[in-house]
């Protein structure tokens, strides 16, 4: 290998470095967020505007408006996975351990 091959390397290298550091970076300042916009709710659930809005205004998901600007605070988020939250069918811990033991052999 030649050094510009090593060269092309460590600059890939690092540029993936810098991907994974921006992306923790993001995650960190989400955490300290207080509301999360329209485009930051449909990035966290991979839907689209019709279904963002649609959760809206079925009550579904609640929300601050300022104008044009749709705000949704933790809580918003919080209480709409509560609210669409189903409990695990099986509740039988026998069922639960040979299902986990057919899975993982």
């Amino acid at each position: 290998m030649d050094s510009n091959e090593t060269l092309e390397t460590m600059l890939k290298y690092l540029k993936s470095v810098r991907k994974e550091v921006a992306g923790i970076k993001k995650s960190l300042v989400a955490e300290e967020k207080m509301s999360y916009t329209n485009q930051e709710i449909m990035m966290m659930f991979g839907i689209s505007t019709g279904t963002l809005k649609k959760w809206r205004d079925e009550g579904l998901l609640g929300f601050s408006r300022v104008d044009n600007t749709y705000m949704y605070s933790k809580q918003d988020v919080a209480d709409f996975l509560k609210a669409t939250h189903f409990d695990a069918f099986a509740s039988n811990k026998k069922y639960l351990a040979a299902l986990h033991d057919s899975i993982n052999p």
